[in-house]
């Protein structure tokens, strides 16, 4: 049937999809997830779970990465928040309060693949274009130009110095904006601490 019941499951289906797909795809549904001027508002409202309702992986998997990259003593807190690309504690060191984002496992080795079948979907479009339009936009490039900012965000360090920036550039101007400081000793390749708000 095609009543309104199956276009709500039909939204979900893709969701799913999205999500079993792997984290690239996950960024492109967040990504579609704000283009309500092209896809239906039940569309759009489904692809947003995208952005707030991801699955937590194992935190014993959280623990390891975290040894790996900052050495063994730092007791992770309660998970509380989980994302596409890493999730979020509560730690403690030295009586301050840190929210620590950790990278989900294999994140790499999935993202890499994940941009070759985009890749591959790309240019299969550019010839699909060509035949029919001409292409302003060159599908290829726009995979290129979109991986390039997914690999920026897979190196926590680049993060911590860009909030950094727009801690020093905008804080001071935007009266009530808080971008918290980023503690540096607890941060590396994946793994990125950051002031909890309000400490």
């Amino acid at each position: 049937s095609s009543g309104p019941q199956n276009a709500v499951e039909n939204t979900r289906r893709l969701r799913l999809a999205l999500e079993s797909l792997g984290p690239a795809f996950v960024k492109l549904g967040q990504a579609a997830a704000s283009r309500e001027d092209v896809l239906s508002d039940r569309v759009a409202a489904e692809l947003r779970k995208l952005c707030d309702q991801v699955a937590p992986f194992p935190d014993e998997e959280a623990r390891r990465l975290v040894v790996t990259q900052l050495g063994s003593g730092l007791t992770l807190g309660r998970c509380v928040a989980a994302a596409s690309l890493g999730q979020v504690y509560c730690i403690e060191k030295n009586g301050r309060q840190y929210a620590l984002k950790v990278q989900r496992p294999g994140l790499n080795r999935a993202l890499a693949m994940d941009v070759v079948i985009l890749k591959g979907i790309a240019r299969f479009l550019r010839r699909v274009m060509r035949c029919f339009m001409a292409a302003a936009v060159d599908p290829e490039q726009v995979v290129d130009e979109w991986a390039k900012t997914l690999w920026d965000e897979l190196d926590y360090k680049h993060e911590g110095r860009a909030m950094e920036h727009m801690r020093d550039a905008l804080c001071g101007t935007v009266g009530g904006l808080v971008i918290p400081r980023v503690h540096w000793e607890l941060t590396a390749l994946r793994v990125l601490a950051s002031e909890c708000p309000g400490s």
